[in-house]
């Protein structure tokens, strides 16, 4: 050793430790940077049912705080934006948190695969690499599944050309082994999987279809021999276990008609239902069905529970069809119900509230009365009056119905029209004026609500118009 460059180094740290004391500082003695993982291996933590997220801690060590350092963690050939970036300056070490994506939101097979973390130096425009390490994130394709469906299963992190293998079984009774049941291995043989890491150190698996032959409960999977990537440097052991449940519950949503909407009579009311596995995936086939309850009014007649069945629609990707409420159904509050069955054996149900009021009835002008007419004549008006929500034409309960004579200029009565049914729908309105009618404008009137359709269910008659006509 040179003597002489050995004096100057410890003139120097003797200087260090003076100007320590003086300060109340401790020395700080730089060795090389370091930077390690809390895990070597992740698994994926649930947002909902599909999508994600892992937490992932970078520890550093052997900082110079003069320098500026970035982290960067990135997937090997992951989707675009699945890189993260932070800087650190001014410290001898740090603790970095990243949770992976920042949204939570990542879908399993993008989130999975192998990883890296890389210490940079910045100096100027300057970014030298300093240290590097590799860590791996597996994951399978939802929390719950149903029948019919597929468990997928997605890793990283592992050395290329060697095995993963995993066993599939229920939850705390793990020699329940259902591996053989999803895998098509041959549980006297081995209760286990295996599959062969590819370039970059991933796998991926898929499972035949999920039949009832497995009970509906909860179900782990387990990494149980694998070979991880040698470039890992990591404090804690790697996650090895995700649960997963098994059920045979459709998710289904009435999107329409909405809660507590109204609906009139002769009204025709869309009727749209979403129905999905619980991985988000659109049930296509099977049948979907709904049901329309009426109010139980006491007294007869009483009116009976409608279901009608919806067709599946590619476009939308819900079940839709139609549900038209008859001009002398229950008014008040209706139950609506939906059930969905696929044709293995899932079954998935939910409801909303509408409330049906009575319809409206509408009239129209056919022929108009005419303009002028003399004393001692008959002046008619012909109309056709229909119901509002189909425009069907509408029977009036004609000793009910009130038509009126009125002044035009001031409005006052000056006597009753007569109505006579020329055929379903069309009607005769009909005033005979006096010889001694004094002159000057008329019209017919028919006040808000004064005509009356012959529905005699308990809850009436449907009425018109909704304005003085």
């Amino acid at each position: 050793m040179d003597r002489r460059i050995y004096s100057k180094s410890s003139v120097a740290l003797l200087a260090l430790l003076t100007l320590s004391i003086i300060l109340g500082v401790a020395p700080k003695f730089v060795a090389a940077e370091t930077l390690m993982t809390d895990k070597p291996l992740y698994v994926i933590k649930w947002k909902d049912n599909v999508l994600g997220y892992v937490n992932v801690t970078v520890y550093l060590t052997g900082l110079s705080p003069e320098t500026r350092y970035e982290v960067s963690v990135f997937k090997h050939h992951g989707p675009a934006g699945l890189n993260y970036v932070r800087e650190v300056y001014g410290v001898y070490e740090a603790v970095i948190m990243f949770t992976i994506p920042p949204t939570m939101d990542a879908r399993a097979e993008d989130i999975a695969g192998t990883w890296n973390a890389t210490l940079y130096k910045l100096v100027g425009e300057t970014r030298t690499v300093v240290s590097w390490i590799n860590f791996g994130v597996w994951a399978i394709n939802s929390k719950v599944l149903n029948y019919g469906r597929i468990l997928q299963i997605w890793g990283g992190g592992f050395k290329p050309d060697t095995r993963v293998m995993f066993t599939v079984y229920e939850t705390g009774v793990p020699e329940n082994i259902v591996t053989d049941k999803l895998f098509g291995e041959d549980p006297a043989r081995s209760p286990v999987s295996k599959v062969v890491c590819v370039k970059y150190g991933t796998f991926s698996n898929t499972s035949s279809v999920i039949t009832t032959e497995i009970p509906v409960g909860y179900y782990t999977v387990e990494l149980i021999e694998f070979e991880l990537l040698p470039r890992v440097s990591a404090i804690e052991d790697p996650e090895t276990t995700i649960e997963f449940m098994l059920t045979n519950e459709l998710l289904v949503k009435i999107i329409k008609p909405e809660d507590t909407s109204e609906w009139r009579r002769t009204d025709t009311v869309p009727v749209e239902v979403e129905v999905l596995y619980q991985d988000l995936v659109p049930v296509t086939a099977g049948e979907v069905v709904v049901t329309f309850t009426p109010p139980d009014v006491g007294m007869p007649p009483y009116d009976s529970p409608k279901t009608i069945k919806l067709s599946y629609s590619p476009v939308s990707r819900t079940w839709i069809g139609s549900f038209k409420i008859q001009k002398d159904n229950a008014t008040g509050d209706w139950d609506v119900i939906a059930e969905a069955k696929d044709f293995y054996d899932n079954i998935g149900y939910d409801s909303v509230g509408i409330k049906v009021l009575l319809t409206i009835l509408v009239v129209e002008t056919e022929i108009p009365p005419p303009s002028s007419v003399p004393r001692a004549s008959w002046v008619s008006w012909l109309i056709k009056v229909m119901y509002k929500g189909d425009l069907t034409l509408a029977k009036l309960d004609i000793p009910r119905c009130t038509i009126y004579v009125v002044n035009a200029t001031t409005n006052a009565t000056v006597g009753s029209a007569y109505i006579v049914e020329v055929e379903v729908g069309r009607y005769n309105v009909t005033w005979f004026v006096s010889p001694d009618a004094p002159l000057g404008d008329y019209r017919f009137l028919i006040p808000a609500n004064a005509l009356y359709d012959n529905v005699t269910v308990p809850e009436g008659a449907n009425r018109g118009p909704e304005k003085d006509v």
